[in-house]
């Protein structure tokens, strides 16, 4: 049986989002397949988003840079612990009900909610 082939070391220097692009995507993505929203209020949702983004935009990309500035190394168990509490303290205040969920051996992963305030809310 052959060894492994040794895997060049990452640089402690290399920084991206915390968790990858995936888990973002995919959380933003369950959200919007949650809401069932009238096609006008959908319309005046977007509306009132690029408002905010509009509004705010520079406090936005500064924040986005922050959170691409920490460093994000695997191997960094307490790097990574501190990225997800980062982004969870981020998300809670927008008002989201955000939490860590930890297991045993497994990075944390951040879950939030958020309530609406149309039907079944």
């Amino acid at each position: 049986m052959r060894p492994p082939s040794p895997r060049a070391p990452e640089s402690p220097d290399r920084r991206h989002l915390p968790g990858g692009w995936i888990p973002l995507f995919s959380l933003a993505l369950t959200g919007l397949a949650s809401v069932t929203l009238p096609a006008v209020a959908q319309t005046d949702g977007l509306a009132v988003a690029r408002a905010y983004r509009e509004a705010h935009g520079a406090a936005i990309l500064r924040g986005f840079a922050e959170l691409l500035a920490l460093p994000n190394v695997a191997r960094d168990s307490a790097g990574i612990s501190r990225n997800a509490e980062y982004i969870r303290a981020h998300l809670a205040d927008l008002g989201v009900a955000a939490e860590l969920l930890r297991v045993a051996g497994a990075p944390p992963a951040v879950y939030g909610t958020v309530r609406g305030t149309g039907a079944g809310a």
